[in-house]
């Protein structure tokens, strides 16, 4: 799989506005692209070996909560266990 690389935009958009609560604004579209990206990203770094960075699993859980209440449809994440008993 390549690399992601996320717009500007769009990563300060994903911190910012998850962080403070306001992805009720958002598009349905967006929401889930917010949601599929955390998805690539787990993805990604599990081919290489590596850990998402940050609270990735606190903003999955956050927008999965809104895409629920909104009734959507999108693949739930699997967070695997690592060898130190955390997630990724």
């Amino acid at each position: 799989m390549d690399e992601l690389v996320l717009h500007p935009l769009a990563a300060f958009l994903k911190t910012t506005l998850i962080a403070h609560g306001l992805f009720r604004s958002l598009s349905d579209y967006f929401l889930i692209q917010m949601y599929e990206n955390i998805l690539r990203e787990l993805h990604v770094d599990l081919s290489r070996g590596t850990r998402l960075v940050g609270d990735a699993d606190q903003r999955a859980d956050q927008l999965r909560r809104e895409i629920d209440r909104r009734g959507l449809f999108c693949k739930p994440i699997v967070w695997p266990v690592l060898k130190d008993g955390l997630t990724c």
